[in-house]
């Protein structure tokens, strides 16, 4: 009585002929395969929450509720999406939403300029390798200049926070990976 696999991942699956409880456990095989492959693609993913509406000064702020301290038990890839909720009520404004880790700025912000009021949502995203230490993990935002007033809402502000363990599948890895699935081109 064979195991057969599938073509892609090679997961196995009984040939139809055996019954589940035969030696060779094809069912436990599958169980132990796919969490190998679950394992290396995600780990847990994370959402946060604004707990406060911040009034924008020029200086960068906390946004109350997306702080965290995060500490990684290996070395890992880790993306963060934030989403901002930007209400200028008073323009010209324009708002700006930084990342910042263990008080150090990273490149890339979430911006919104309007020369007259708005509300509007601006999605941003970081991409990083960690190592095993302690990180402080700060959003902050501000607005570049006095004139005009605008503020964070905080019924749409909010983080999200994907881990990826470093040294199985990297996400560039797991997007080639499904490129390959589906015959497209994986953007360098």
């Amino acid at each position: 009585m064979a195991t057969l696999t599938t073509p892609i991942y090679t997961l196995p699956y009984p040939d139809g002929a055996e019954r589940v409880m035969d030696g060779d456990n094809a069912i436990g095989a599958l169980a132990t395969k796919l969490d190998g492959i679950l394992g290396t693609l995600a780990r847990p993913i994370a959402f946060y929450q604004a707990s406060a509406p911040l009034t924008l000064s020029t200086t960068d702020q906390q946004i109350s509720g997306l702080s965290l301290t995060l500490v990684t038990p290996t070395f890992e890839q880790l993306f963060i999406l934030g989403v901002f909720d930007f209400d200028i009520t008073t323009g010209p404004v324009f708002c700006a939403s930084t990342l910042y880790i263990d008080g150090v700025a990273r490149s890339g912000a979430g911006i919104l300029s309007s020369p007259t009021a708005v509300r509007a949502t601006v999605v941003t995203g970081w991409s990083f390798s960690t190592d095993t230490a302690s990180h402080l993990y700060e959003v902050k935002a501000k607005k570049a200049a006095a004139a005009g007033a605008a503020v964070a809402q905080a019924v749409s502000t909010r983080i999200f926070l994907a881990r990826f363990r470093a040294g199985g599948a990297l996400i560039r890895d797991v997007l080639e990976e499904l490129a390959d699935d589906v015959d497209v081109a994986t953007p360098s």
